[in-house]
């Protein structure tokens, strides 16, 4: 979804309960037209304790240290103090390992989130420059199981899965984070980005900020289906 600068949308977040799973509908609406950006299912896990699957001993040697700048598209976003959450990167071949902490001023907040979204979306975005030289942005992913709540100091395996073309439009990620235990805290299947066009090191303008406001939803304002549970929110 793209949203121009002054121009507010409407975005829904459709939960179904469909029996044994919930159902999630992220909708917007453009003109009269309903527009559904991102739809998923949300299951509970079967009670199987999972094995970790981080590098240990002559495996871990073959990882060599590397700046984040050399692996990540730090220049295409600035997205604040929350997502410099990386302490240090370790690459071989195709796989990164990072350890990640929040900085020490927003560690309360992971009380309020069973994911924390900024330290999630740095985690899953740090190797988008392996990809190649364009800009990769978040696209989907295909299964993220998640055993317990997100820490404030994790660790996270990154393979990632690429053709043999030069400049893919998309490449998909393998994600295990594990916490300081050592013990598994999501497994991340396919997260896939994907290639946009635009390039953002050459056209940067001024820029903008999302705000989320959150209103309260009629049912006449819905989408089909809004008889279900939704929270709205308006970008702006």
């Amino acid at each position: 979804m793209i949203v121009e600068p002054q121009s507010p949308r409407d975005i829904q977040l459709v939960m179904i309960h469909e029996g044994t799973f919930e159902r999630f509908i992220v909708t917007g609406q453009q003109g009269e037209e309903w527009i559904t950006y991102a739809q998923g299912e949300i299951h509970r896990c079967q009670p199987v304790a999972p094995v970790s699957t981080m590098p240990e001993g002559a495996d871990l040697a073959k990882f060599e240290p590397i700046a984040e700048a050399q692996i990540n598209q730090q220049e295409v976003s600035d997205v604040g103090p929350r997502w410099d959450s990386l302490v240090r990167a370790r690459r071989h071949q195709h796989q990164v390992i990072g350890e990640f902490s929040l900085e020490q001023r927003f560690v309360g907040e992971v009380a309020d989130y069973h994911i924390h979204p900024a330290l999630m979306d740095h985690c899953v975005n740090i190797a988008n420059g392996l990809a190649g030289t364009d800009t990769y942005l978040p696209f989907s992913y295909r299964s993220i199981k998640v055993f317990r709540a997100l820490p404030a100091h994790f660790s996270a395996l990154l393979t990632m899965k690429r053709g043999q073309e030069q400049a893919p439009e998309t490449v998909k990620y393998d994600i295990d984070i594990v916490g300081p235990d050592n013990e598994p805290v999501m497994a991340i299947r396919d997260y896939v980005i994907k290639q946009y066009k635009q390039n953002f090191r050459t056209e940067l303008g001024g820029g903008f900020e999302t705000v989320l406001v959150p209103q309260e939803l009629s049912r006449s304002s819905a989408p089909e289906g809004g008889g279900h549970r939704t929270a709205r929110c308006r970008a702006e």
